[in-house]
């Protein structure tokens, strides 16, 4: 066989980088099955287990880039070029001669924090009519995503960011570098436009420069509401020192007022004691008259004694 013939896909088991002083690990993939995918028969899955260093050789046309295909397939959700969104990579009903073609892929890795995951999603495509009038019709029929006897059915999109997330690799890493295509393989020699929107989406550029517009948004925001809490503060402050001068004002009245009281006790207590001299002012006044009155009384007697 030629080197063409015998090409060799390297496979590295541990896809994930490991973060220092993080309790995130590496993902590393376990084993792949794929049923009715390309030349693999929709009656007998074929598995791949994976060691931390696999080498796939065949001839050309075996399935060495379906096993590529359905890890990207499997992760991200996305068809492969050209595959008219699953009609042309599912097994050609036309070859096995039935109306109806089952496929499967199925995933087994080990997520970021290290719990068992297993990942499937199934098709089906059907022919109708026969002749120039056959047309394809493909259904999803499974999407799941088990952790350690937990499973989670849901629409793709779904599954398209939760893989990711426990495989700790963007999206755009594993189309563009890591599950990347062969025929997208030269993407870093496209024009500049399309290969700074690759890198773009690899490094998370755009999501960074998303986020520095929303940080300067957020910032505008804030300096406005800070001019205005600035203001509301000088008003405060001044009704605050206004506050506190009326509370000297009131404790000066208090004092005055508290001193007051004290003086009307005194007053009071002085009124008592002058109206009790006046009370026994009066008792001798009046005891004092009735002696002036018993004294003209005797004089008018004596006169008359001495007349007589």
């Amino acid at each position: 066989c030629s080197l063409r013939g015998v090409f060799a896909l390297l496979l590295v088991g541990q896809i994930a980088l490991a973060i220092p002083n993080s309790p995130d690990q590496m993902a590393s993939l376990k084993a792949l099955e794929i049923t009715g995918l390309r030349s693999y028969a929709p009656d007998n899955g074929q598995v791949i287990n994976f060691h931390p260093l696999t080498l796939i050789v065949g001839q050309n046309g075996c399935g060495k880039t379906t096993i590529i295909e359905s890890l990207r397939l499997a992760c991200t959700g996305k068809w492969p070029p050209g595959a008219m969104s699953g009609k042309n990579a599912i097994h050609d009903v036309r070859v096995c001669d039935q109306p109806t073609v089952h496929a499967k892929v199925q995933l087994d890795f080990s997520n970021i924090r290290g719990r068992k995951t297993q990942l499937l999603r199934a098709w089906k495509l059907q022919r109708a009519g026969t002749g120039e009038r056959t047309t394809l019709k493909m259904n999803t029929l499974d999407s799941s995503l088990r952790v350690e006897g937990t499973t989670s059915s849901g629409k793709c999109a779904e599954l398209d960011k939760a893989v990711p997330e426990f495989l700790g690799v963007s999206t755009a890493v594993l189309e563009n570098v890591i599950f990347c295509h062969q025929d997208d393989a030269n993407w870093p020699l496209d024009d500049p436009k399309s290969v700074k929107t690759r890198f773009d989406d690899i490094f998370s550029a755009t999501r960074y420069a998303a986020a520095l517009d929303k940080i300067g948004e957020l910032r505008k925001g804030s300096s406005a509401t800070v001019r205005q809490l600035k203001l509301q503060l000088a008003r405060l402050s001044s009704t605050r020192d206004q506050l506190q001068y009326i509370r000297r004002e009131v404790a000066k009245l208090e004092e005055q007022l508290h001193k007051h009281e004290q003086e009307k006790q005194t007053a009071e207590t002085l009124l008592v004691e002058k109206q009790d001299m006046l009370l026994i002012t009066e008792q001798r006044k009046e005891e004092i008259t009735e002696v002036v009155v018993k004294r003209k009384e005797l004089k008018a007697a004596i006169k008359h004694l001495e007349s007589e």
